[in-house]
């Protein structure tokens, strides 16, 4: 390495130096800052708020909301149980229905199927004649009424 290369190399090295101490200094200023007014609102809260805990009436609002809020969850774990009951009933009472449905819809294809085994409707009924008699034009050698 030449010697102007290894003379810009230190240079650098302390310039970042400097620049690293000096940012340094920044952060501990910008901190103390910060530091100093978080306590500032501390203490302008404080003031502010002194007064709620010296009056009796703010004890007590707080017990109060404290306790409407015990209520509101009770009361909206109670409903959500009473959903699910009725959520459960419905679907219990559909599967009922639908049940039903399904063995009424079962009796009816059987009903139908019975109907047309004992009652056909008149072109089954015709329909051996017509095969009997295409059998028997068929063995006549193919003479059939073609005309």
């Amino acid at each position: 390495m030449s010697v102007a290369k290894k003379n810009e190399r230190a240079k650098l090295q302390a310039e970042l130096q400097v620049k690293q101490e000096v940012f340094v200094k920044k952060e501990r200023v910008y901190q103390s800052k910060i530091e100093e007014q978080e306590a500032t609102i501390r203490n302008i809260r404080d003031e502010r708020t002194s007064w709620m805990s010296e009056d009796e009436s703010i004890a007590n609002l707080r017990k109060i909301h404290a306790e409407i809020q015990s209520k509101v969850s009770t009361v909206q774990i109670r409903t959500a149980k009473l959903v699910q009951e009725q959520e459960q009933e419905l679907l219990r009472a559909f599967r009922q229905r639908l049940s039903d449905v399904q063995v009424k819809s079962r009796r009816h294809r059987e009903r139908s199927f019975w109907h047309l085994i004992n009652y056909p409707p008149p072109s089954l009924l015709l329909l051996p004649l017509l095969c009997s008699s295409s059998l028997k034009g068929g063995a006549r050698g193919g003479e059939g009424d073609h005309r």
